[in-house]
């Protein structure tokens, strides 16, 4: 049994061919999705440097926290990511060769990170740093040397410091000779909005933000080798803005949720990728010719950015959900039956991602090409 799936505004269509084979309800990640991601970061890349190669890229792995897209990318080029606490260890077991651990340095985890850097020493680990209890930290509780970045606050106001401050930072660890510094990270998480050119201007703002406080260090004759910029909206805008004013240092985005997408960066960003990661439920209740109800519950699909609103069935519409049920409203002339598969697009594939312990991957042709792929670095 061969099945396909169209979702409002996504293009292109879905296809299952072993739909019975697959407990419900299931995350899928379909492969040639995944590739065209891949391609069209690629061709994105390329338009702006002129160049396709992606190692200017150092992808956030909390979108997918998984080894199998982790080796993907490394097979295309990517020798950079960046993650949370959660994916530190699916990234060292897989042999990334290097990680920026984009997270203030609590004791706990710079004990963990050392005991990782001993026993995966082929990855080189980058560590993050804004106030001087980071620094203390990190020396009080790791007889290691590390590779620092400074992480700046130009604009999320979440993590960082304020980029007049930076050169402070840089100082206390010049105290030590086991921190060496790396760069400069800059993350514009913030950059949401709804107009290209305002998301346009703000990137732009925000990396003449980094740039004066990379030029305040070269001015103190420090050399400052790399930036980390950007997320998934705000990254090839990132990119652009840094190759028109050339800084003297290496640039590497970091763009996340672009690898599976999701249908709130769509409005976004729309067409730029594709929604890659879905979840296959079925129809098992009918309450009356209005409504169905799904074998699904936001325990599996995250509802932090709305409830899913694009779904397979035809004028459908998520209109009630609990832990285990979701109740979609239907119009009356819909043929569906108890028992009918049904694709829904997540609103926010990365916490979604996180509520599975394993998707199904599928084929170009909608053969099951992995029925357990884990995700190694969920609920950590």
């Amino acid at each position: 049994m061969k099945m396909t799936f169209d979702l409002p505004a996504i293009a292109g269509t879905y296809r299952i061919s072993r739909p019975d084979e697959i407990e419900t309800p299931r995350l899928l990640v379909f492969h040639d999705r995944v590739e065209e991601n891949i391609a069209r970061m690629r061709r994105a890349v390329a338009q702006i440097t002129g160049s396709d190669r992606l190692d200017l890229l150092c992808p956030h792995v909390k979108t997918h926290k998984s080894p199998w897209v982790t080796h993907k990318l490394m097979q295309n080029g990517v020798s950079f990511f960046k993650a949370t606490p959660n994916e530190i260890e699916m990234l060292a077991r897989v042999g990334a060769p290097r990680v920026l651990v984009a997270y203030p340095p609590l004791p706990h985890l710079v004990k963990k990170l050392s005991k990782l850097a001993e026993s995966h020493p082929h990855t080189a680990w980058v560590v993050q740093i804004s106030q001087p209890e980071h620094v203390a930290w990190i020396l009080e509780n790791s007889a290691l040397c590390w590779d620092y970045m400074i992480d700046l606050d130009i604009g999320m106001h979440r993590t960082g410091i304020a980029p007049h401050r930076a050169l402070e930072i840089w100082q206390q660890c010049q105290r030590s000779n086991r921190l060496r510094f790396a760069g400069l990270h800059a993350y514009d998480g913030h950059i949401h909005h709804p107009d290209p050119q305002t998301r346009q201007a703000e990137s732009a703002r925000c990396m003449q933000n980094l740039l004066q406080t990379a030029e305040q260090f070269r001015g103190a004759g420090i050399s400052v080798a790399e930036l980390v910029v950007g997320g998934t909206p705000s990254a090839l805008l990132d990119l652009q803005n840094l190759v028109d004013l050339r800084p003297q240092a290496r640039i590497a985005i970091s763009p996340g949720t672009w690898i599976y997408h999701d249908t709130t960066y769509d409005a976004l960003m729309p067409g730029a990728f594709l929604p890659a990661a879905l979840i296959l439920a079925r129809i098992m209740d009918r309450i009356d010719e209005n409504h169905v109800t799904l074998n699904l519950g936001h325990k599996r699909f995250s509802v932090d950015q709305g409830a899913p609103d694009r779904i397979s069935l035809a004028g459908g519409r998520l209109v009630r959900w609990s832990e285990e049920h979701t109740v979609v409203e239907i119009d009356k002339s819909s043929r569906v039956r108890l028992g009918d598969y049904v694709l829904i697009a997540p609103r926010h594939v990365c916490s979604t991602v996180n509520l599975w312990e394993y998707f199904v991957r599928i084929g170009a042709e909608g053969e099951i090409e992995d029925p357990c792929s884990p995700i190694e670095g969920r609920n950590r």
